[in-house]
């Protein structure tokens, strides 16, 4: 008997079994189909091969309740059996996919678990939020701070190519400079050549030592003589790289002008109690006959300098020709050792004779018979340069006007000449620039030289100016040590002083003051 055909011997059978099969393969072609819409409309929930295998598997499962109704009328059992078949093999792959994912279902986080978790995320947010206000107070802070003190702050960030650009200037450094235009702008887009020369080594200062330093810096801003007392602090990066300065800056001019007011009518009070003091007529007779003293003195002097000079210049000129000539007579009998000692030999002679002229300049610095005359600083500064022998990867630029007054020319001539050379000796840039300026002050001029050298230890400051005295040893830099002890005597013989401001590594800038009257 077909299968199914016991059911029309009872009717109400027949019905019962069109309707329970009808509602299941209902229920199963319903199933997959509203699992594909939820997976459709959550794209959050992750996409799995399985969902299909299970939606196939009650697909396969409804398609053979349907074809029993179908085969009450038209029994079919190959066809049955082959979606049976079917049925089977989904089946059996559904269940080997989802022994597969066992692990990764126990390993899902229990309804309690996941109630932990969400309070530790809930306590996390909460935490995440109160740094978060922490944060903005602490910004609230910092820009009250930068908004309302009275220094100058600036921001300088450090490009990949090692350029300066400033971020940011905060009021009080608006006001006092009146530059306001300032993001991402170079040094040297915002101050003049000098200074902007100035300010970048400063800030390549502290890229290097990744530390805080602290300086006097002079600065031509908005037409007007300042001066400013800076620090900067560098921010270093997690590469370990300075990427950002932080710099204050309080200004010091109204100090400086006090100081140069003071050091003015300090010496106006030596000239005038020097004034009254040479009224007195025994003063004067005295004086008259310690000039004609001194003036003898100094007259043994120069000739005893001279003959000494010239007796110790002979031998030692003996000494040099004649290892000249032991070297040439006995060339093949040499070896590398000896011809190097004879070189040396000849070095520590000129050396020798060097520093003998050397004392005899710095003797004569007092003594020398120079009229005042008109001299014009400019032409003097051209002649100079033009005698030097200037490197051609050096530039000397003069900036501004240079002044015309009647002055001893030789002495002044002397401290400029050694000023530049020293400056071109103790280079070690590819591109040595050196610049000059002036400056008229109430009495006097002030000039300044400034170099991008190698630059001078603070510690050494005061050592360069005493005679014989170098910061190298004169086998890996031949000097003297001379030069700038002849400066020091000559400008403080004219009522003058000089300073240095330098740090090491960063060039330096000598500045001397020139009385405008002839100190006779």
């Amino acid at each position: 008997m077909p299968h199914g055909m016991c059911y029309l011997w009872k009717p109400w059978l027949v019905g019962l079994h069109i309707a329970s099969n009808g509602i299941i393969a209902l229920s199963y072609f319903s199933i997959p189909l509203v699992l594909v819409y939820i997976l459709h409309q959550r794209p959050d929930i992750p996409f799995n091969g399985i969902f299909l295998l299970f939606a196939g598997f009650i697909l396969f499962c409804g398609t053979g309740h349907a074809f029993d109704i179908w085969t009450l009328w038209h029994p079919n059992y190959w066809i049955s059996i082959f979606i049976r078949l079917l049925t089977a093999l989904v089946s059996f792959a559904t269940a080997i996919a989802l022994v597969n994912k066992i692990p990764a279902i126990l390993a899902l986080p229990s309804p309690r678990q996941m109630k932990d978790i969400n309070q530790q995320l809930t306590k996390k947010i909460a935490e995440l939020e109160a740094q978060k206000a922490l944060i903005h107070d602490q910004e609230e802070f910092l820009r009250s701070i930068y908004d309302n003190v009275q220094e100058a702050i600036f921001v300088v960030d450090i490009e990949a190519d090692n350029t300066f650009r400033y971020q940011g200037f905060n009021p009080a450094a608006i006001r006092q400079t009146g530059i306001r235009d300032v993001k991402h702008k170079t040094p040297a887009e915002i101050l003049s050549p000098e200074a902007a020369i100035s300010v970048e080594q400063n800030y390549r200062q502290c890229q290097d030592s990744k530390d805080i330093i602290s300086y006097e810096e002079y600065l031509p801003v908005a037409g007007k003589n300042t001066w400013w007392l800076t620090n900067l602090n560098p921010i270093v990066d997690r590469a370990g790289k300075v990427s950002r300065i932080i710099g204050t800056s309080l200004n010091i001019t109204e100090r400086k002008q006090t100081e140069e007011a003071l050091a003015i009518l300090k010496d106006e009070l030596e000239e005038r109690v020097q004034q009254r003091t040479t009224e007195l007529e025994q003063a004067n007779i005295l004086l008259l006959k310690t000039t004609v003293t001194l003036e003898k003195r100094n007259q043994e002097l120069d000739q005893f300098a001279y003959v000494t000079s010239h007796d110790l210049k002979a031998p030692l000129r003996a000494i040099a020709n004649l290892s000249t000539w032991i070297e040439e007579d006995l060339a093949d009998k040499l070896d590398e050792d000896t011809r190097y000692n004879m070189n040396l030999l000849r070095s520590r002679v000129h050396r020798l004779e060097n520093l003998i002229n050397g004392l005899l300049a710095y003797s004569r610095i007092n003594r020398q018979q120079s009229e005042p005359q008109q001299v014009a600083v400019d032409k003097m500064l051209a002649e100079i340069i033009d005698l030097l022998d200037v490197p051609p990867n050096f530039q000397i630029t003069i900036e501004g006007k240079m002044p015309t007054f009647n002055t001893a020319a030789v002495p002044l001539q002397q401290v400029f000449r050694n000023l530049i050379s020293n400056a071109i000796q103790h280079s070690d840039c590819d591109q040595g620039k050196i610049s000059i300026s002036a400056q008229e002050l109430a009495n006097c001029y002030e000039f300044t030289i400034t170099d991008n050298g190698k630059g001078i230890d603070p510690q050494y400051h005061d050592r360069i100016f005493t005679i014989f005295q170098t910061l190298e040893a004169r086998d890996n830099k031949e000097s003297t040590g001379i030069g700038l002890s002849i400066v020091k005597k000559a400008v403080e013989s004219h009522g003058g002083k000089i300073t240095v401001q330098s740090e090491e590594g960063a060039g330096a800038t000598f500045r001397f003051t020139w009385q405008k009257r002839h100190m006779q």
